[in-house]
């Protein structure tokens, strides 16, 4: 496990600004849901030891890099530049459905 965590409340400001808040509460699913932060190093062994080929695992790590750098930093999220979509709307069409499958 990496040293560096995230922990927020779920905040408007958090869940529409950081997607990395962890110990999200049960909400949708019945249980916590708790997000880690795996360090770039973590990240490629990881994506090598499930077998997928080199050059595509250095470009799923470069792109978090450029993301850790600020790419989604263009344009600032408020109510006028995002869609209507909540954190909990995508927990409980999407995430619901996959984690119970």
């Amino acid at each position: 496990m990496s040293s560096r965590r995230t922990s927020r409340s779920l905040t408007w400001a958090a869940r529409n600004t950081d997607a990395s808040a962890s110990d999200l509460g049960p909400g949708e699913l019945g249980r916590p849901v708790r997000y880690e932060r795996q360090s770039l190093d973590e990240l490629r062994a990881d994506l090598v030891a499930y077998g997928l080929d080199e050059a595509f695992v250095q470009g799923v790590v470069d792109m978090k890099r450029a993301k850790d750098e600020g790419l989604d930093a263009g344009v600032a999220r408020t109510p006028d530049t995002t869609g209507p979509t909540t954190f909990e709307h995508w927990c409980a069409q999407t995430l619901k459905p996959a984690v119970l499958s």
